[in-house]
């Protein structure tokens, strides 16, 4: 009887997780052009980072901070190594009360 159960539980899981895969997976979507069915690329749109009006200093460089289009703060620096740009980002902890 246990062994029963267990097999039936295992089963259960597999088929949940197995359908929660082919939930998540996106259909592809096609056009008719002429006489052929053609697959529409859908591209990813990125929304750019949107300067605030709050400002950072750190050593004496004021730095304009920007926010992401997930939220995040970040100000962007640049290396004296290479000099290449990169995004520094910055940990806001909201006050207490």
């Amino acid at each position: 009887m246990k062994k029963r159960n267990i097999l039936g539980t295992i089963t259960g899981i597999l088929l949940l997780i197995s359908s929660c895969s082919f939930a998540q997976s996106k259909k592809p979507t096609y056009i008719v052009n002429g006489d052929k069915l053609v697959k529409v690329e859908t591209a990813k749109t990125a929304t750019e980072a949107v300067k605030t009006k709050f400002t950072i200093d750190i050593k004496g460089t004021s730095f304009p901070v920007f926010k992401s289009s997930r939220g995040s703060l970040y100000i962007l620096r640049t290396s004296k190594k290479t000099g290449k740009e990169y995004k520094q980002y910055i940990n806001v902890e909201e006050p207490k009360k």
